[in-house]
């Protein structure tokens, strides 16, 4: 596929403008950094309302205030909320209102002249600053030059404030958020950058020679300049607002049948990491919509889609492709509206729109909600359920009105309602298997060398393999082996010194049949040199708690949960000096019977 195919190739909303329905085009609700608070913002020909809702209770609006102030004769809208500022007493409200002009490449100059000559101010855009506190609303125009677009506060880190004495030259392109607010405007014309700091519980606002600018990347800049239809500018907002994920700035292209990722600081403009992976695509596979990105709570995986019904997990630390997930449609096609990382970076919550019948415009759209648990092997691993109020259907067509923080996501309804997404009771019920029971299995404190547990703790006889420390100079070392399924193709084995998970490749369909000590492997194995010590185990399908004692008075433990929480390559890398350090110390020639014991 060429380049030109590839933008081409880009989504038209329904065919129809948005701003043919609605005047006021744009995501009018927005999350703090700190997922603590949520800003809705209705404009009207009046006035214009916010309402600021608690995340603890989305049930009514905290507090409600209007603005008569607030011009509301262009089109496009953005707003940001920040997190707590002058010791937690206020909150910043960003709000950008503007026209198509910033979202095109290429003004018109003459339309520019015009506007001047007749001094219609309303068609200039404007960001306004809003700061909240327990008196009231104080609003400041960020100025003196008009800027609007795309805006969003950056998360700051507060817990190590200064005593304002910092020395503040102007220069922060380069510093780090702490006992700052910094507000990022995106427009065509590049990112701009507003930090304001907070000194002896005031915040000071930067004008137009200190705030920063950085250009665009130029492939974005490239694909901006596509006129493609009457409506790209709507377009180019969507790509610009889910271009910003936390502090980076993300853009997506297709040169030469490779996928590329560029993932920019919006703190110093910097390029941090490329992303690249093959895939010949073709037309019909290439999603009729924008990219759309997520990231990891720990800042480990970048989470990555663009076909219907693709999604590719990559490192944040070395750019390389982690693994790619084919999602199956069942009737129509699969549109991903949006992903967010939840449960400790554990699954990732997919939301999907597909279509009865394509070439039918009043065909029925159904909302479907995946749950992917990625650090699993379950065969269920990827769940899915319909969204069952069909007569109360999400504000999804336009996914910033799908507001995702760190470990949630939340949505807007028609009405105006918003909610958690992870607190319905759809996603509730696909969240974690129902029928996933977990036991306690008892540990042998003596008088036993080696004690076996089914799934459902109960006493056998059975093993996958037992000699799994050959090092040691009496054959009859303390174990527990459980096995974690139940068909008992899984097994985990505690010894002296390794925590380990053997299964067999495959089960033969003759259950009487003996499984070849060739078709076993090694699955998970984590070692120590000193004893392990077990203070607790809990077992379940194809899963285990551990917890042990890491130091010989028992007071301090770890706890290991198998496979939701370990880092399998981490684990293998100790083992192999634990056993190359005991094999020195024990003077063995060999560990080759490890596998054929």
């Amino acid at each position: 596929m060429s380049e030109k195919d590839y933008y081409e190739n880009d989504e038209v909303f329904s065919g129809k403008s948005i701003t043919s329905h609605n005047k006021f085009f744009g995501n009018c609700t927005a999350i703090s950094p700190d997922s603590r608070q949520i800003v809705t913002f209705n404009p009207s020909k009046d006035r214009c309302e916010f309402k600021l809702y608690d995340i603890d209770d989305l049930s009514s609006s905290k507090r409600t205030f209007t603005s008569e102030g607030v011009t509301n004769n262009l089109p496009c809208w953005s707003i940001a909320i920040s997190n707590c500022v002058d010791n937690k007493k206020s909150r910043l409200i960003a709000l950008s209102c503007f026209s198509a002009k910033e979202l095109e490449i290429h003004g018109d100059d003459k339309n520019d002249e015009k506007d001047l000559e007749s001094g219609n101010k309303y068609l200039r855009p404007q960001t306004l600053i809003i700061s909240i506190t327990d008196e009231g609303e104080t609003y400041t125009y960020l100025g003196p030059e008009p800027i609007g677009g795309v805006v969003r506060f950056l998360d700051s880190d507060d817990s190590d404030c200064d005593d304002g004495n910092s020395n503040n030259n102007g220069d922060d392109s380069d510093q780090p958020l702490k006992n700052r607010t910094v507000l990022i405007i995106v427009n065509v014309s590049g990112i701009y950058k507003e930090t304001m700091n907070h000194i002896k519980r005031k915040i000071f606002f930067s004008r137009s020679p200190t705030i920063k600018q950085f250009e665009l990347p130029q492939k974005l800049s490239k694909r901006l300049s596509k006129r493609l239809s009457s409506i790209h500018w709507e377009k180019s907002f969507k790509l610009l607002h889910k271009s910003i994920i936390r502090s980076h700035f993300i853009v997506h292209s297709f040169e030469n049948e490779q996928q590329i990722i560029e993932m920019y600081s919006l703190i110093t403009g910097d390029l941090e990491m490329l992303f690249k992976r093959y895939e010949n695509l073709v037309a019909s596979n290439m999603i009729r919509g924008s990219p759309i990105f997520a990231i990891s709570q720990n800042e480990k995986i970048l989470a990555f889609c663009q076909q219907a019904t693709s999604i590719t997990l990559y490192s944040m630390e070395n750019g390389l492709e982690i693994t790619t997930k084919q999602l199956e449609g069942q009737i129509g096609i699969y549109k991903i509206l949006d992903v967010n990382f939840i449960d400790d970076d554990s699954k990732l919550l997919i939301v999907l729109e597909e279509k009865e019948d394509r070439q039918r415009e009043d065909s029925v759209n159904h909302q479907i909600f995946v749950v992917w648990d990625l650090f699993t092997t379950f065969k269920n691993s990827i769940r899915q359920i319909d969204y069952s109020e069909t007569k109360k259907p999400l504000k999804m067509d336009l996914t910033y009105r799908l507001m995702n923080s760190p470990g949630n996501m939340f949505a807007v309804r028609d009405g105006g309602d918003v909610f958690s997404v992870l607190d319905h009771k759809d996603v509730a019920s696909i969240r974690d298997p129902s029928v996933k029971a977990i036991k306690e299995i008892n540990i042998p404190t003596s008088g036993v060398d080696h004690v076996i547990y089914t799934v459902d703790g109960k006493i056998c006889d059975q093993l996958i393999i037992d000699n799994v420390e050959p090092w040691q100079p009496n054959k009859k070392y303390l174990r527990i082996s459980v096995f974690l399924d139940s068909t008992k193709s899984t097994q985990l084995i505690i010894s002296h010194n390794t925590i380990q998970v053997w299964k067999w490749k495959r089960h033969s369909n003759n259950i009487t049949e003996e499984p070849d000590k060739g078709d076993r492997i090694l699955e998970y194995i984590r070692a120590r040199k000193k004893e392990i010590k077990v203070q607790e185990l809990k077992v379940g399908e194809r899963e285990f708690v551990l917890k042990v004692s890491t130091n010989s008075t028992a007071s301090e433990t770890k706890t290991i949960h198998w496979p939701n929480n370990v880092n399998i390559l981490e684990g293998a890398c100790q083992a192999l000096y634990v056993l190359t350090e005991k094999k020195h110390e024990n003077s063995i020639t060999s560990f080759k019977n490890v596998k054929s014991n």
